[in-house]
Parts: structure tokens; sequence; C-alpha cells
């Protein structure tokens, strides 16, 4: 079985004011576990990948960092996603994420 500790989320630094908002988003978005919100039973992590391999599991959880990311915080992009081997099986990825510049807050608001 693997398990993934809480990723450390990192980012760089050219805006660190705005970026640190979104960083509490994210961080809000990885806590919750997929299914359990309320209002939005899409909102937060899928656990699938605990019973997989590491490597598969490092894949599954990369995949899923990058599509609920770009679904639920699209002002930041997703820019590397490592993991350290822990002796009992655990990992602990560290995201490293940043400003999208090609976000634009127009096609947001067209939608709702």
């Amino acid at each position: 079985m693997t398990v993934i500790d809480e990723p450390l989320l990192q980012f760089d630094f050219a805006n660190a004011d705005q970026v640190e908002h979104y960083r509490r988003q994210l961080e809000t978005l990885y806590a919750v576990v997929e299914g359990t919100c309320p209002g939005d039973r899409h909102f937060g992590l899928s656990n699938e990948y605990q019973d997989e391999l590491p490597a598969v599991a490092e894949s599954t959880y990369a995949l899923e960092i990058y599509n609920k990311t770009e679904e639920y915080v699209p002002q930041v992009e997703i820019r590397d996603i490592q993991f350290e081997h822990g002796t009992d099986g655990q990992l602990k990825p560290t995201i490293l994420f940043g400003l999208n510049e090609d976000y634009d807050e127009d096609e947001d608001d067209e939608d709702d």
C-alpha cells in the first residue's frame, strides 16, 4: 500500500503575495478527499492511488494534481512534481507552481 503525505507546495517568488493566496487555495483542494464536499462532490483528490505500486501511485497522483489544479485554480500552473520515498512506503510530494501566464479572467466571467 502506498501512502502519500500532504504535499509541500513551493512557488516562484516573482509575485509572492498573489501566489500565497493561491497556495492556500491549493492546500485546501489537495487536503479534501474527493466526494466529501457537499456542494461539489468532484472537489478534492481521490485516494485511488493508495493501493498502487509507488511508480503507479506517483503517476496517478501527479495526473490528478495537474487536472484538479487546472479545473479549480486555473490562475496557477503546476511546473514540477517531485517525490521523496520514505523507508516505510510513504511518498512525500513536492509541488512547484507559479502563475499561469496564459490565464484570462474574462474567460471565467463568460462561463458564469
